[in-house]
């Protein structure tokens, strides 16, 4: 890794001028979609630069993902076999973070190879403008270091934006106890981070606030650490929404938390949370023997008051938080975002009725400045205008998790049209990386195209049609298998057959 080495006076900003031969691509954000991105980009002509540390599996303690390891495959990694996960038998089948980080760092170790990039990760991107034919990107470290960058292109792969917090909510935040050996009020990803502070062998009372798939990860961690007594959540919505669906990812990942929290899931308004000391008076006028946490609810869900050790909370990412995209882009470059749409259908279903609405993320009409991956779908436009959807229904439903990482590589991959098949002039291929599973539609042609030579055209295309509609019936939550891919092969080349022998 190059570094600039930095005074400890370093209010000064180095300029990063693009070399005369090359041009300069910025990369905001270090995690999956950054390095998915760096690996199906083109690299020609390119000085790359990235910005930001490791992203959020990094962090996470060692558990079972919502995905089998074949649905989480990354461009450019061996595919992993199929296997059908089984969440009602104690996880069998589901992908642990620790390898999954493990095949993303050997990921970004290919690409720091094949394109050789400068990385400022303990850097944070403060602001993001326009500079005639230039986009300005200036940075900090935590040091007060500054780095300011002329780039010619901007690409943000910053994810999931800042959690949403509960600041509104909160009183008496002078009376919080620093001493307890957990932290009394956390929030969800920080609670599930190598780093979380909220173990102590002294059985909590705890409460969970929120109804994700996150909030259900907590839920397990909170299970397995047999608390004195477990409240579990969320907000209200939409009359007759289930504000508990998030948490029920295709696969069954977290049927069995689900099931074991059945009587003790709720929905409640909340209308304040209050640090409470020791010795301070219960709703009784009892004494409080150690410090709490009051939770008061809205009387439009039954009014009434918890007082627990620790609350936990999982209310989604903030777009709209200081650090977000919106806030460290200028408002000029706010302004000209427009939604990339897939208009060639690589991902999208043409026949959906939703189609309008799905997007691969968000460009300038230029093209210097893009937000892909997650980070596309946690954005709108200023002024409401536009949106995108996160075009998934053509991957196994296992998959169809919107900022998941699934969709993420598949959408960038179209961005890119990477198609992961290396063949040399004489047609000779040295090696193919199609993931039947979670491939896009050109990707799967050109896999049948190059080894099923004996289909035609018309059918060469069926055989596609009928390998996403197979995938990606709700029936079959983890996709196909090599033997399915091979009877619907079979099937193909049988109709094509007929179809001669008629003629």
């Amino acid at each position: 890794m190059k570094k600039i080495l930095l005074t400890s006076l370093s209010l000064c900003i180095f300029q990063f001028k693009a070399f005369a031969e090359y041009k300069t691509r910025v990369i905001i954000g270090n995690g999956t979609s950054a390095q998915v991105f760096r690996r199906t980009a083109s690299i020609d002509n390119w000085k790359t630069i990235v910005i930001g540390g490791n992203g959020l599996w990094d962090n996470f303690k060692e558990h079972k993902m919502g995905q089998t390891a074949h649905i989480l495959h990354l461009p450019g990694q061996i595919i992993p076999a199929f296997i059908n996960a089984d969440g009602k038998n104690n996880l069998t089948g589901f992908l642990d973070s620790s390898t999954y980080q493990f095949e993303l760092n050997k990921l970004s170790q290919q690409n720091n190879y094949r394109d050789n990039a400068i990385v400022y990760s303990e850097y944070l991107v403060k602001n993001i403008s326009r500079n005639g034919k230039k986009v300005i990107v200036n940075a900090s470290s935590k040091n007060m270091d500054h780095i300011s960058i002329q780039a010619d292109e901007v690409i943000l792969t910053t994810g999931i934006p800042p959690q949403r917090n509960l600041s509104n909510l909160i009183q008496d935040a002078h009376k919080k106890s620093n001493n307890l050996g957990f932290v009394q009020i956390q929030e969800a990803v920080e609670y599930l981070s190598k780093e979380s502070k909220y173990y102590t062998t002294e059985p909590l009372t705890v409460a969970l606030y929120g109804g994700s798939a996150t909030a259900a990860w907590v839920a397990d961690v909170i299970d397995e650490r047999q608390p004195l007594k477990f409240y579990w959540f969320a907000r209200p919505g939409k009359p007759g929404e289930d504000k508990f669906k998030e948490a029920a990812v295709a696969g069954d990942r977290n049927y069995l938390i689900l099931k074991k929290t059945e009587a003790i899931r709720q929905i409640k308004d909340v209308e304040s949370i209050i640090y409470m000391s020791e010795g301070d008076l219960d709703d009784k006028g009892n004494k409080l023997s150690k410090p709490k946490v009051k939770i008061n609810f809205n009387e439009n869900f039954g009014k009434e008051s918890i007082f627990v050790d620790q609350l936990i909370y999982a209310l989604g990412g903030d777009p709209n938080s200081k650090e977000g995209i919106k806030n460290i882009l200028s408002e000029n470059l706010n302004n000209e975002l427009i939604p990339i749409r897939d208009n060639q259908y690589v991902i999208v279903d043409y026949n959906s009725p939703k189609k309008e609405t799905y997007g691969l993320g968000w460009t300038t009409s230029d093209g210097m400045v893009k937000i892909i991956g997650t980070a596309a779908y946690n954005f709108s436009s200023r002024n409401g205008i536009h949106s995108v959807q996160p075009p998934m229904e053509t991957l196994p439903t296992n998959g169809q998790v919107p900022h998941g990482i699934a969709v993420a590589a598949s959408t960038i991959s179209a961005l890119n049209n990477y198609i992961p098949i290396i063949q040399d002039r004489n047609g000779k291929i040295h090696y193919s990386m199609v993931n039947i599973n979670t491939a896009n539609s050109n990707q799967l042609a050109s896999f049948i195209a190059i080894y099923y030579q004996d289909l035609k055209e018309k059918f060469a295309n069926l055989a596609v049609e009928k390998i996403i509609a197979a995938r990606s019936n709700a029936s079959k939550a983890f996709g196909i298998s090599d033997t399915e891919f091979n009877e619907i092969i079979n099937y193909i080349r049988f109709l094509q057959k007929e179809t001669l022998d008629v003629k």
